[in-house]
């Protein structure tokens, strides 16, 4: 039996089977990855391997997020709320923890099957969304220009998918990450037709993302996919035809397309940048209003070790009670910021130590010259100045998944 098993390599098969949680609801996403865990431990000491005592630092290294917050649990006033919140981001030590010690190895061709199974959950989901965008109607907005930042029909129908729950800047940071693995594909390829079907992927994942117009993910994308895409053009000339041609593009959008024009620029000149006042409210004054209120936490408490993870929500709802509007009150607004978050729960010490260990990450990935894990990098740290990636399931297990194994397999072709 136990050979049986290991022939059929279960322990890849489920990390392979874990790839696939764009499409899976939260409930399962959570029994995938105990399966996972549970029995990559069970075989891992029947068959009595040895730990790897090389990713012990490796190991402590990018699980410093989980165990900083972990820290400042200790000295946060409402336990409870700051231990549901660490079991939300559990994934950003679990995932380390078993993919360093007790997986299998990760070589380029099980690494390409792994982005494959990404990709392929994310292509499957998005086609699922057009069926829901086709049903409602959404692009009758599109065709008529008629797509206000108050008012984006794209951004609803994702809000009110049955089958699972999404949020616009988490599932646009799954497309555009598969969108950057797809461009690499295309210079890896021979045959025409593999290029062509490869293009056409990568044009409808950038096309769904636009339409989102989540900012911090584009924003994101588009400089991880410039520095890649000049990393692969060899003479000067080619990079600045390059360069000129993306960003005559951007503009263009930008400017003429009327769900990014609303999103990045009408949002910001409807009004002034200052926080909401009764029913004026923007996604833009409401993150005003929200940084006001983290750099008053920030300074009012314990600079050096901040309120910990229990208490920076609470702190929060209460400095929003200044401001004259209801907005607040109608849903939780947490940081908007992964930067913020971690400065108000761990202080400057838990962000500076979390800072150096992501110039560690980039350092890694540049010197491997591995261009995919350096896009996955900047896409991952930019989002990360608009929203509260590693704080929310879906942000934390797709950030500590492809680290883990990014890093696993810079160290196996290393070795090899």
């Amino acid at each position: 039996m136990i050979k049986a098993v290991s022939r059929l390599d279960l322990r890849f098969i489920l990390l392979a089977t874990v790839c696939i949680f764009p499409i899976l609801k939260f409930n399962v996403i959570s029994i995938v990855i105990i399966l996972f865990s549970l029995i990559s431990i069970i075989i891992f000491f029947t068959q009595k391997e040895k730990l790897n005592s090389f990713f012990v630092k490796h190991f402590f290294l990018n699980s410093i997020l989980f165990f900083l917050l972990l820290i400042s649990l200790a000295y946060s006033y409402n336990f409870d709320f700051g231990l549901n919140k660490l079991q939300q981001v559990l994934s950003l030590m679990v995932f380390p923890l078993i993919i360093f010690f007790l997986s299998t190895k990760i070589d380029q061709r099980r690494l390409n099957i792994l982005l494959w199974v990404f990709t392929s959950a994310c292509l499957l989901l998005t086609a699922y969304i057009y069926t829901e965008f086709i049903s409602s109607g959404a692009f009758t907005a599109l065709l008529n220009n008629d797509i206000k930042f108050w008012n984006n029909p794209f951004r609803e129908v994702l809000y009110s998918l049955k089958y699972v729950q999404l949020h616009p800047s988490y599932y646009s940071l799954w497309i555009c990450f598969s969108a950057l693995f797809l461009t690499q594909e295309v210079f890896k390829q021979e045959k025409l037709q593999a290029i062509i079907i490869r293009v056409l992927l990568v044009l409808i994942l950038v096309f769904t993302a636009l339409l989102f117009s989540s900012r911090g993910p584009l924003l994101g994308f588009f400089v991880a996919f410039i520095i890649v895409l000049l990393s692969l053009f060899k003479s000067s000339s080619k990079k600045l035809i390059f360069l000129a041609l993306v960003f005559t593009v951007i503009g263009v959008s930008v400017t003429q397309m009327s769900f990014l024009k609303s999103r990045f620029i009408d949002e910001f000149t409807a009004q002034e940048f200052r926080p909401p006042v009764g029913n004026a409210h923007t996604s833009t004054n409401i993150r005003v209003g929200i940084y006001t209120c983290v750099l008053q936490i920030f300074n009012n408490n314990n600079k050096f070790i901040g309120v910990g993870i229990g208490d920076v929500q609470n702190e929060l709802d209460s400095c929003y009670q200044q401001f004259h509007t209801k907005v607040y009150e109608e849903s939780n607004y947490n940081t908007h910021s992964s930067y913020f978050n971690i400065l108000l729960a761990t202080g400057t010490i838990g962000l500076i130590m979390f800072l150096v260990v992501w110039f560690y990450q980039f350092k890694l990935a540049y010197n491997s010259e591995n261009k995919l894990y350096l896009g996955f990098l900047i896409l991952i740290a930019v989002s990360m100045l608009f929203e509260n990636i590693l704080i929310r399931m879906h942000g934390a297990v797709f950030y500590a998944l492809f680290n883990s194994i990014f890093v696993k397999n810079l160290f196996i072709n290393k070795s090899s």
